[in-house]
């Protein structure tokens, strides 16, 4: 790691890395749940158990573990919105 004011860099050049992991990221997080909504439209035009009915079914048996999970990924999205340092 450089320290900024040691950077020496042309002020012309765009750094295009944050810009390209951000889109990466946006477009799996969306590309996942159009998987996910096809995938459960596929299940309930075969008269399957959809995505749905699944998650309820393994939450009766893993009532512990869904919780568990349920709060960590709470975490990981509240720590979006907790408020920084802002100065």
């Amino acid at each position: 790691m450089v320290p900024a004011k040691d950077l020496q860099a042309d002020n012309n050049v765009m750094i295009l890395v944050p810009k390209i992991g951000i889109v990466v990221v946006a477009v799996l997080g969306v590309g996942s749940i159009f998987g996910l909504a096809i995938l459960d439209a596929v299940f309930g035009g075969r008269d399957q158990a959809t995505i749905g009915d699944r998650i309820v079914t393994w939450t009766k048996k893993n009532p512990w573990f869904a919780a568990a999970s349920s709060f960590i990924l709470g975490v990981l999205i509240s720590h979006f919105f907790w408020p920084g340092n802002s100065q």
